[in-house]
């Protein structure tokens, strides 16, 4: 049993600015938090509310870690899975 399935979740569950957002930071990416946005590392993503990084830690798909300077949001194991899903789908509805 995958964590999204533990979780009971779908991609369907996200709005799409979190799904944008779990595509920004999918790998060893982040998000910084900056002027009370989230600001993806990916170039040619869009910075996102607030609210959305915190729906993607209540879903479990993301936490909030702090270090040198800013806060960033970086996405759990249940969050990397959720990207490859969001990945497959954007592949399949290319083609």
């Amino acid at each position: 049993m995958t964590t999204l399935h533990a979780l009971g979740l779908t991609p369907s569950h996200l709005t799409p600015a979190a799904q944008r957002l779990v595509l920004a930071i999918r790998g060893n990416s982040c998000a910084w938090r900056r002027h009370g946005r989230w600001s993806p590392k990916r170039p040619g993503f869009p910075d996102s509310q607030k609210r959305t990084g915190d729906v993607l830690v209540g879903y479990r798909l993301a936490q909030v870690l702090s270090g040198k300077g800013s806060l960033r949001l970086v996405l759990t194991s249940a969050g990397e899975e959720m990207a490859d899903l969001l990945q497959k789908q954007k592949s399949r509805s290319a083609a």
